[in-house]
């Protein structure tokens, strides 16, 4: 069990990248007259940030 949870570190990073890229990626490339709302990528970059220096699971349940 034990395991399972140390996991939560590396699965939220990767999420937390994939929003992040994705972000990036529609900003930088949306087509012109597209109804898309751009949404702020920095959001999931604090996030990524905040995975990156979590010390172990204990750090996301309050």
């Amino acid at each position: 069990m034990k395991k399972k949870k140390n996991n939560i570190k590396v699965l939220s990073q990767g999420a937390a990248l994939r929003f992040l890229l994705t972000r990036v990626f529609d900003a930088l490339n949306t087509v012109e007259g597209a109804m898309v709302k751009i949404k702020d990528p920095i959001e999931y970059l604090k996030r990524l940030e905040f995975h990156k220096n979590s010390k172990n699971y204990e750090d996301y349940f309050f």
